[in-house]
């Protein structure tokens, strides 16, 4: 027997992972922002293509990290998060052990803590949800 907000909460389940695949970019850039971690938007220089290209398809990445890392909680497979973000790891490694640009470190692993955190922050509220339905 469904609840009578059944309708309702699961409306919150897809606007919760909406909100982190659409919003979740714009968030973490403005945080790295603020603390300082990315590059001021400058016109671009030879220098600044190279800078460019380190993290190219980091968006995308990001986006499907975030799905990923919703999937995870909300199919109640919580060990997979660690495999979300070794995959992500191994996959950048080339790029975090280039000695060129030493900030890249700080940036992935700053960018990679608030992706998830904003990732787990909905789909834990979207799993306790869940259980309410149950």
């Amino acid at each position: 027997m469904q609840q009578p907000f059944a309708f309702t909460i699961q409306a919150f389940i897809f606007t919760a992972f909406l909100t982190i695949t659409i919003f979740g970019n714009p968030l973490i850039r403005y945080f790295l922002n603020r603390i300082h971690i990315l590059p001021q938007e400058t016109p671009p220089t030879s220098d600044q293509n190279s800078k460019t290209e380190v993290f190219k398809g980091g968006r995308w990445i990001g986006i499907l990290e975030r799905v990923a890392i919703y999937a995870c909680i909300i199919f109640s497979f919580p060990s997979g998060i660690a495999m979300v973000l070794a995959i992500k790891g191994l996959g950048r490694y080339p790029e975090l052990h280039n000695e060129k640009h030493h900030h890249v470190g700080e940036l992935f692993i700053i960018g990679t803590f608030t992706s998830a955190l904003w990732a787990l922050t909905w789909a834990g509220i979207a799993h306790t949800l869940i259980a309410f339905i149950d």
